[in-house]
């Protein structure tokens, strides 16, 4: 009897549990658009709308933001420093071309969880546009069951792989490529998507001298980028990081050595020099860990980038 009492008792508080933890409320999803250089309005807006039921499939809780990114020149850090609801992750899409008409199209879906100050990266590549639409909801999922738990809690980060890294989970592959088409201030025509050493997964160049850069770790950053050209020598392109720094910008140093330096630093620059139709070579000026790695100095770190 007294065996029977407390195995009722024990279940009791089992159900209890179970209860409450499937009481917790859904994951809430900011959802800010699409950003494609290279997409139509018609195309940007059927992805949009796919996207956006999609997640609310995944999630009764969406807020509908892309009113909020229609003005034009959004990039990921813009959206990243728009205000985020306590508890809330932010979702967009980077929908961008492989170079001309014929070529490959490549989505990225990134989601941002501001209370970990972590950002999830999922990239495919695709013959069409129109495979684009049709795996949305599978990579949609993948993206979502890596990033979030289905109770709504943030799940601890699991995720090691790169942006420039490829796995196989769910068929999604992780991988970044593209190809570029913008002018600067000279005639060069450099726009398009590069990659761009150990640290950036990748960096986009759009039309006007702007564009942003999406680092390894999931930061990003907004920048201008001008172009020189001098009778018998290789095009110069100068790149500058806008708006404040970010302690993920210094990837080369220690997590407390990279916050201090953060605080002050001048904004990154990188001056390249076009050595190929399709490469970019020179060095990036930022700050550097000294000898001893616990403080910082100015330097520089030679660089390559590679239109894909």
């Amino acid at each position: 009897m007294r065996f029977t009492r407390k195995t009722a008792v024990l279940f009791s508080l089992l159900a209890i549990l179970l209860v409450t933890a499937e009481a917790q409320p859904p994951e809430r999803i900011d959802f800010y658009g699409v950003i494609s250089p290279d997409a139509d309005k018609n195309m940007i807006k059927m992805t949009e709308d796919l996207y956006y039921t999609q997640l609310k499939d995944f999630s009764p809780f969406v807020n509908d933001f892309r009113e909020k990114t229609k003005s034009g020149g959004m990039t990921p850090d813009d959206i990243h420093s728009l205000p985020t609801d306590e508890g809330a992750v932010s979702f967009y899409a980077v929908i961008t071309r492989n170079g001309d008409a014929l070529s490959k199209w490549e989505c990225t879906l990134c989601l941002k969880r501001p209370d970990e100050e972590k950002t999830f990266l999922f990239s495919k590549e695709y013959d069409s546009y129109y495979k684009i639409l049709m795996e949305s909801k599978t990579v949609l999922n993948a993206m979502l069951g890596k990033a979030m738990r289905s109770d709504g809690n943030a799940k601890k980060p699991e995720i090691t792989e790169t942006a420039a890294e490829k796995t196989q989970e769910a068929g999604v592959e992780n991988t970044v490529s593209e190809k570029p088409h913008l002018q600067g201030t000279s005639g060069i025509d450099i726009s398009g998507t590069w990659t761009g050493g150990q640290d950036i997964a990748k960096a986009v160049i759009m039309k006007g001298g702007r564009g942003f850069i999406i680092f390894k770790n999931g930061a990003t950053m907004n920048i201008s980028i001008t172009t020189e050209e001098t009778p018998g020598q290789n095009p110069t392109v100068r790149i500058r990081q806008i708006g404040h720094s970010n302690a993920s910008y210094f990837p080369e140093m220690e997590r407390d050595v990279a916050l201090e330096a953060a605080k002050n630093a001048e904004p990154i620059e990188w001056e390249l020099e076009l050595t190929a139709e399709t490469t970019l070579t020179g060095n990036k000026k930022t700050l550097v860990p000294d000898e001893t790695g616990s403080q910082f100095q100015p330097g520089l770190i030679p660089v390559e980038w590679t239109k894909k």
